[in-house]
């Protein structure tokens, strides 16, 4: 009698938690007239562990995971302000899995080489990137994309950069004159973004255009005062307010209008008799402002 019994235990441990395990036992009984009894016991244990990092996953799984990590990344974008204009920031891009080019796309759709003054994109391992914007401005701002590749397999994930700026008055000069009696255009640039809510004042208080129709807001935000008269003269505040951040900021404009010169006139004509070596008195009253200069003609 043959007693052959092998035993075969194959183990296979991965981090995926899936575990198989194969017994195959073999008996052949063959009968003779001696005895021999072999007992083959063989027992394979094999443990393979595989991190994730070496599983490329499929484009909509790795599409999304990226996604989720932008998401994370820049959450502060939605909790405090957009980076100001002429900041620096950079974007991290972490993949799961093993890519073998991540690349990063401008918003014109250019492929943004590496190391160039003020854009720099760096490889930081196997998995990640990092786009890094210098001193950018509002001309940098828009939807930039990170592509990830291995062999035929790609994701991709974007981020939508903006940048916020300032209230800024642009060009707000004073004083401005005017002549009394005309349509009289008090001007006062402001930017920034979102474009700001403009407000006028005149002497502190906000100008109630309902109750005087000569003062107007132009489509530009300058103010518009038609006939403008010298009761008119003053200081005006052009305000500009961003409501989304509380952000507030005036410039003080002082307006001065002029007043043509006229001649008050008691008499046409008028006869002054003096004598010889005498003083003779006549009367010009001139108004106007600035004050005009009189000057005689005989």
């Amino acid at each position: 009698t043959h007693t052959h019994t092998h035993a075969h235990t194959h183990t296979h441990t991965h981090t995926h938690t899936h575990t198989h395990t194969h017994t195959h036992t073999h008996t052949h009984t063959h009968t003779h007239t001696h005895t021999h009894t072999h007992t083959h016991t063989h027992t394979h244990t094999q443990t393979d562990t595989h991190t994730q990092r070496n599983i490329f996953l499929p484009s909509t799984a790795l599409s999304n995971l990226i996604s989720i990590l932008f998401c994370c990344q820049f959450v502060w974008k939605w909790r405090s302000p957009p980076p100001r204009e002429r900041s620096s920031k950079f974007f991290l891009c972490e993949v799961v899995g093993v890519a073998k080019e991540i690349d990063w796309y401008s918003p014109s759709g250019e492929r943004i080489e590496p190391n160039k003054p003020e854009i720099t994109v760096t490889r930081n391992d196997e998995s990640s990137s990092t786009l890094t914007l210098y001193k950018a401005g509002v001309d940098s701002a828009g939807t930039y994309k990170c592509l990830a590749t291995n062999g035929d397999q790609s994701a991709e994930a974007t981020v939508n950069v903006k940048f916020y700026q300032r209230i800024t008055f642009k060009n707000a000069p004073s004083p401005q004159e005017f002549n009394e009696g005309d349509n009289a255009k008090i001007v006062c640039d402001v930017i920034s973004s979102p474009p700001p809510t403009i407000i006028w004042k005149h002497k502190g208080a906000k100008i109630q255009m309902e109750k005087d129709v000569r003062f107007k807001i132009l489509p530009n935000n300058h103010l518009q005062i038609r006939g403008i008269k010298k009761t008119d003269e003053g200081s005006y505040t052009c305000e500009g307010r961003l409501m989304a951040r509380g952000e507030i900021d005036l410039k003080i404009i002082r307006v001065i209008v002029n007043v043509l010169p006229t001649i008050r006139v008691w008499q046409s004509e008028v006869n002054a008799t003096a004598g010889v070596g005498q003083s003779a008195m006549l009367t010009c009253a001139a108004d106007g402002y600035p004050e005009p200069m009189v000057t005689w003609a005989r």
